[in-house]
């Protein structure tokens, strides 16, 4: 858009503001237009372009030069989404079964998460409907839940159990990485590295026998359980953490804001009443910057709505620009403090961790970053930023077409030691590969999103046995399945795993008609352990061969081959 030199006096734009009403539509919108570029880009190119404080670009207050003073009357129904605290899940020890774990939290914030977004789709408005924070953050959680169930059921486990026999179980994770997650094995090695480095005798052969399953003397085993359990503890402050810090600073905020504009009120003056009375932290202005654009591209959709033709880019640009500006207020404030990604122990994690992780969600699996390079505690690499050394350089990198566009405009971003950054979106896709930035401008419009809701998580009692050899986010949605695409989701999924045996037997059960043997054979399959009496029920409940057929492929799967036998010969009976 273009920029014009010449900005309105008070009362000039008192003047502009008596003639709207008097106006045609199409000179309603010609007016609009020049207010927009007369006085939208002009503060911004008045400050200092080196200036470092976080209010730099305050994107919020400058496109309140639109024209859209005032809030819109109150057109969407809102009831207050309750937020229980989830503090006490930081101090969870691993046994306490009476305290709140984080697994136990998470489950609090996606459903949290679900009810805001469904209930600020409402109030953004749109046909078709744009991602906010809400609708990316209820399927970050989710996965970050997996994690966080996955690593305390792991230290249920070397907890409850000796170190030798601890040990030992461990050690299954060369053949079975699945059962603590895809971290297990990184973390084990790493562990075993570091022990190597203080064992006295022969280092190659202690990690030889470690890798094999042969744990040598307790005393050693029990080293690498210890190493094996500080992984563990860190990962698990620092995701719960994470997960209820950025809960705990983002969830109020959209609640809050929700119920005043739903009443007719300023949503934004409410969250900034909540930044000044300490109840949310919001030291850059992200939060704050956000909730303005979100309110302002709600006003922008009221004139839409009555018939305003020219303004659906510019809504759908504010609405990006606000789902990054909380991208970075949860990656930068939150977790990159020394509590998550800024300590040095969790930076050596995500180094080894980072090839293996992914995210899943309605729309398939997603590798992080680019074909898994990098270090996923990294701000920037995570981000998918390029940075520059001043704000004049990042926007000397504009194209020409985004120079005056505010929503364009670098992003100022302090560090924990208080230096500026000035990054933009990179353009290079070996950059943005698998990022943030990248996940947020794919699905952006994604309906599965949109429409959808996370996936239940696995319990982690489930985590804490052994025996199963399917990843449990995967086996947990087969209770959901019921249409022939969700069997094929879930089948390609485990395929692309190495799951070919699981595989195979849900690709024989999703042929059986609906009725109590398919239902027992979805459970033993479901579950990773106690499967044996859903396969005594099932034997019971089948009628057909085809129902025996699949049970005794089950068994064989499940190791159980006298079911199986029996299986076989009640289906040679039949025939």
């Amino acid at each position: 858009m273009g920029v014009s030199s010449f900005q309105p006096s008070a009362q000039q734009l008192q003047q502009a503001r008596e003639a709207y009403a008097k106006l045609a539509p199409t000179e309603r919108q010609q007016l609009d237009q020049a207010a927009w570029e007369r006085g939208y880009v002009q503060q911004h190119f008045a400050k200092d372009s080196n200036q470092a404080s976080p209010g730099s670009f305050d994107a919020g207050s400058e496109l309140e030069s639109l024209e859209l003073e005032g809030t819109v009357p109150a057109t969407f129904p809102y009831a207050p989404v309750a937020l229980p605290n989830v503090d006490k899940a930081r101090r969870w020890d691993g046994l306490d079964k009476n305290r709140l774990s984080g697994a136990q939290a998470n489950e609090v914030i996606v459903k949290a998460y679900g009810q805001l977004d469904k209930s600020f789709q409402g109030y953004l408005g749109g046909h078709p409907p744009v991602a906010n924070w809400m609708t990316y953050g209820k399927y970050a959680a989710r996965e970050a839940g997996v994690q966080i169930t996955r690593v305390e059921g792991s230290l249920r486990m070397v907890e409850t159990l000796d170190p030798a026999t601890a040990i030992s179980s461990l050690l299954d994770l060369g053949h079975n990485t699945e059962l603590f997650g895809n971290f297990g094995l990184p973390l084990l090695n790493d562990a075993i590295a570091r022990a190597q480095q203080e064992a006295s005798q022969d280092p190659l052969a202690i990690a030889n026998r470690a890798i094999t399953g042969i744990t040598g003397a307790p005393g050693r085993a029990a080293k690498v359980l210890q190493y094996f359990k500080e992984n563990l503890q860190a990962l698990d402050h620092a995701l719960v953490y994470g997960n209820t810090q950025i809960y705990d600073n983002i969830a109020p905020a959209f609640d809050t804001f929700m119920q005043a504009e739903s009443k007719g009120q300023d949503g934004l003056a409410a969250v900034k009443d909540l930044v000044q009375a300490g109840k949310i932290e919001d030291p850059q202005g992200f939060v704050v910057q956000a909730m303005g654009l979100y309110q302002d591209a709600h006003k922008l959709q009221a004139r839409i709505d009555a018939g305003e033709p020219g303004l659906e880019q510019t809504r759908e640009d504010m609405i990006a620009r606000a789902d990054l500006l909380l991208g970075v207020q949860e990656q930068q404030v939150i977790l990159q403090s020394d509590h998550v990604f800024g300590n040095p122990t969790m930076q050596r994690l995500m180094a080894a961790l980072t090839p293996h992780a992914t995210l899943t969600d309605p729309t398939g699996v997603h590798q992080l970053l680019s074909d898994g390079q990098g270090n996923w505690a990294d701000f920037k690499t995570r981000m998918g930023f390029d940075e520059y050394a001043s704000a004049e350089d990042a926007r000397a990198a504009l194209r020409p077409e985004q120079a005056n566009d505010p929503l364009c405009q670098p992003l100022v971003v302090t560090d924990q030691a208080g230096q500026p950054h000035y990054y933009l979106p990179s353009s290079d896709p070996k950059v943005t590969a698998g990022t943030i930035t990248d996940y947020f401008t794919r699905n952006f419009k994604e309906p599965r999103l949109l429409d959808g809701t996370p996936r239940e998580l696995p319990r982690i009692d489930q985590v804490n046995e052994f025996g199963g050899k399917v990843p449990l986010d995967i086996t947990t949605d087969l209770r959901g399945a019921h249409a022939d695409a969700d069997f094929q989701t879930l089948i390609d999924i485990a395929r692309a795993n190495g799951h070919n045996d699981w595989a195979n037997e849900v690709e024989g059960l999703r042929a059986l008609p609906d009725g109590p043997a398919r239902a027992q054979l979805i459970n033993a399959l479901a579950d990773q352990v106690g499967t044996g009496d859903d396969l005594k029920k099932a034997l019971a409940a089948a009628t057909t061969p085809e129902e025996l057929a699949v049970l005794a492929s089950v068994a064989h799967y499940r190791h159980d081959d006298d079911l199986a036998k029996k299986a076989r010969e009640k289906a040679a009976a039949k025939k």
